[in-house]
């Protein structure tokens, strides 16, 4: 679902979507800048435990956090801290690519990610549940987010 409450945008400035992965996984994704907190946060509920992130703009490890399911270890931990930002990104890529490697992202990821935020649109906008694949060059939303 998508909607415009608070703000002058030409966009929504809240949105929620619940999905379901192809491995059975569900999530639920809520984008809003209604928030007075202003901050950005992800959570992941596994079988051994939540991992939670809140930052504003940018994070580090200080930033995360894990508690274990009962009667599990608190093993996890994060990999070497490097803040996370465009910056640092777009600088591991050039790195690589000077490197003679290929990128760690690829076209192909950058599209399934396009494609999958396509389908939230085309969902919030239509109201009907839509299947990964289910948007090909025939339909409005593979040219526009708007349709």
């Amino acid at each position: 679902m998508l909607a415009t409450l608070d703000r002058p945008l030409e966009t929504e400035d809240v949105s929620i979507a619940h999905v379901r992965f192809a491995s059975g996984a569900l999530a639920g994704l809520v984008s809003s800048v209604l928030s007075p907190a202003q901050t950005s946060s992800l959570r992941l509920d596994c079988q051994r435990g939540t991992v939670r992130l809140e930052h504003l703009y940018q994070y580090s490890n200080a930033d995360w956090t894990f508690a274990p399911a009962p009667g599990q270890d608190d093993l996890w931990a994060p990999p070497t801290d490097e803040p996370a930002s465009h910056d640092t990104h777009l600088a591991r890529t050039v790195a690589r690519l000077r490197d003679g490697l290929q990128p760690e992202d690829t076209a192909e990821d950058a599209r399934r990610t396009v494609e999958f935020l396509t389908a939230l649109y085309k969902s919030g906008v239509t109201g009907v549940p839509v299947r990964r694949g289910g948007i090909d060059p025939s339909d409005p939303f593979y040219r526009s987010m708007w349709g």
